[in-house]
């Protein structure tokens, strides 16, 4: 079930990132070669990357891949390793249960705000929030299960103590 959910996270950040290229790359060519401005590239290209702001920032703690100083972390083995790791996956846990109670708390004020040149809700890209924040905290509390359950203590993806 969580790979199938990975793999459509990932299905969905590439489209993403092709669609945001894409656009980017029409946006300059119509500007710099025919004079002519497309009004809308610009915003959906800045919605698109904070959509993908989010969800590569779950799947960088699903893949534990995220930028880290493990220098304290890498001199610990067995049980302490397992406390600091644990520790860290807790306090994110709990950074993640702000940000997702923020998030939903501001979605409804902004079904009425539309953005500029789409015209659609801003609620659409303001949940990009609490998606993120909810898959984060997800992917952190199944790193403490793979920390406790299957040994696997690596701050790094494929590395196994």
């Amino acid at each position: 079930m969580l790979k199938k959910i990975t793999s459509i996270i990932d299905t969905i950040q590439f489209l993403l990132f092709v669609s945001f290229v894409s656009i980017s790359f029409l946006q300059v060519f119509f500007r710099y070669v025919l004079n002519n401005s497309l009004t809308w590239a610009e915003e959906i290209s800045r919605y698109m990357f904070i959509w993908l702001v989010f969800l590569g920032s779950a799947l960088c703690i699903q893949r534990r891949t995220h930028i880290g100083v493990d220098l304290l972390i890498s001199n610990f083995k067995g049980l302490p390793k397992k406390l600091v790791l644990t520790i860290n996956d807790a306090l994110i846990i709990g950074l993640m249960l702000i940000l997702l109670r923020e998030g939903l708390a501001i979605l409804p004020t902004l079904w009425m705000q539309y953005s500029s040149a789409l015209g659609i809700p801003m609620a659409y890209i303001y949940a990009s929030v609490p998606v993120g924040a909810a898959l984060m905290g997800i992917y952190s509390l199944l790193d403490i299960y793979r920390i406790w359950y299957k040994n696997e203590t690596a701050s790094t993806e494929g590395q196994v103590d």
